[in-house]
C-alpha cells in the first residue's frame, strides 16, 4: 500500500533542516540524506521553500491532484526479508535441554544398575520422581525445536528415555516378584547396552552439532 503525504507538511520540513535568516543569494539546496540529487531553496518572506516537483523527484514520488490538493504519493517500503530459518545443526536452546534430559536418563539409569550390581534395593517412589524429571525434561526439549536437526533429534531422545523406563519396569518388576537378579546380568544386558550405545551417539551428535540416523536409538520391543 503505497504511502500519501499531503504538501501542507512540505514548509515544515524544509524549515526543520534549514537555518533560518540566509538569503536567498546563498545558494542553498535541499536533499534527502544519503542522496547526491538536490533541489534549490526558494525563500520568501522569511520562509523556505522547495517545489512540489522537486520533493517528488528527490523521494521517487508522484504527484496527484483532488480538487484543491496536491497530493504525493511515495514509494511502497519493501517488506522486511524474513530471516532465514536454520534448518542445519542444533539451535542453541535443543541443545541446552538434551544435555538436561541426557543427564536424567544417566541419573535414573545408574540408579538402576547400582541397585543390580550391589543387590540392594531401590524405592520405587525415588524411581517415580526420576522418571518424572526425565518426562518433564523431554518435553522441555520437544517445545525448544526449531530447526529440522532439532525434530530429528528430538526422535532419538524420547527412544532413549523409553528403552531407560523399559530398563528400569523389567527390574522393578522383579524386584516385586522377589525374583533372583544376577548381579553381573546388567553386563550384557542388550537393552542397557543398547541405550549406552545411543548415550554415546547423542553425545557425539551434540559435540558435533549435526544429527545423524542411529540405529541403537530407536524405541526397544
Amino acid at each position: 500500500m503505497r504511502n500519501v503525504l499531503h504538501l501542507a507538511l512540505i514548509p515544515f520540513l524544509t524549515d526543520s533542516i534549514i537555518t533560518p535568516g540566509q538569503s536567498a543569494s546563498a545558494g542553498r539546496t535541499f536533499s534527502i540524506l544519503g542522496q547526491t540529487e538536490y533541489a534549490k531553496i526558494l525563500e520568501l518572506n522569511g520562509k523556505s521553500y522547495v517545489a512540489i516537483e522537486d520533493v517528488a523527484r528527490l523521494t521517487r514520488g508522484s504527484i496527484s491532484f483532488n480538487t484543491n490538493q496536491v497530493l504525493l504519493s511515495l514509494p511502497a517500503q519493501p517488506a522486511p526479508a524474513a530471516a532465514s530459518q536454520t534448518t542445519q545443526g542444533f539451535s542453541r536452546e535443543f541443545r541446552q535441554t538434551g544435555i538436561e534430559l541426557m543427564s536424567s536418563l544417566r541419573e535414573w539409569r545408574i540408579t538402576i544398575v547400582n541397585s543390580i550390581q550391589n543387590n540392594s534395593p531401590v524405592s520405587e517412589e525415588g524411581v517415580s520422581d526420576l522418571r518424572r524429571r526425565a518426562q518433564t525434561n523431554l518435553a522441555l526439549v520437544g517445545a525448544a525445536r526449531s530447526t529440522q536437526d532439532d525434530r530429528n533429534g528430538y526422535v532419538l531422545l524420547a527412544a532413549e528415555l523409553a528403552n531407560v523406563g523399559k530398563l528400569s519396569d523389567g527390574f522393578l518388576s522383579k524386584r516385586r516378584q522377589l525374583q533372583y537378579i544376577d548381579p553381573r546380568s546388567i553386563d550384557n544386558d542388550p537393552l542397557d547396552r543398547q541405550i549406552l550405545a545411543c548415550g554415546r551417539s547423542i553425545a557425539s551428535m551434540a559435540a558435533e552439532n549435526q544429527y545423524r540416523d542411529e540405529a541403537a536409538c530407536i524405541e526397544a520391543r
